[in-house]
């Protein structure tokens, strides 16, 4: 709790996360996320992008998760979704309620006919090439969005 109060950016992460997910403290909760991504924690930012699309807050959650996505690249984005993988399987995120009443976001892409070619290439969700295949910053949203929602159900099972 020490490292929380000196705002150190993993420590608030880590523990805002636990509110967030595992306690319902939701309000703190983001308090803490906010704070760690103000803090420059990528993982922080990450999440918080997600919550934002899940709770109404879509601008600002899709314009923070492509500012993350641009900042981090592939190698970054398959680090934050093992970092989510591995809270899940942790027991991070026992409570499911708030994502069983998170509505669904309405992001979509509107050349998604044309991208859709890509989409074989998604399958490799820990794989920084397969992620270098997919070039519409629309389409690594909401691709982000699912793998958020995948993985917070409990959903995503595979392994690296």
């Amino acid at each position: 709790m020490k490292c929380v109060e000196n705002e150190h950016p993993e420590a608030l992460f880590e523990f805002g996360f636990r509110q967030y997910f595992n306690y319902m403290v939701v309000d703190q909760g983001l308090k803490r996320l906010e704070r760690a991504t103000a803090l420059q924690n990528t993982e922080a930012t990450y999440i918080v992008s997600l919550i934002y699309i899940y709770t109404g807050e879509e601008e600002k959650g899709v314009k923070l998760l492509e500012n993350t996505i641009n900042s981090i690249g592939s190698a970054g984005i398959v680090q934050c979704r093992r970092k989510l993988r591995d809270m899940e399987k942790s027991n991070w995120m026992r409570n499911n309620f708030v994502v069983d009443y998170m509505p669904q976001p309405h992001l979509f892409c509107k050349q998604k006919l044309q991208h859709e070619k890509n989409l074989s290439a998604w399958a490799g969700l820990y794989d920084e090439n397969a992620e270098n295949t997919i070039s519409c910053l629309t389409c690594k949203c909401v691709r982000e969005i699912n793998v958020f929602y995948t993985i917070v159900k409990g959903l995503l099972i595979r392994h690296v």
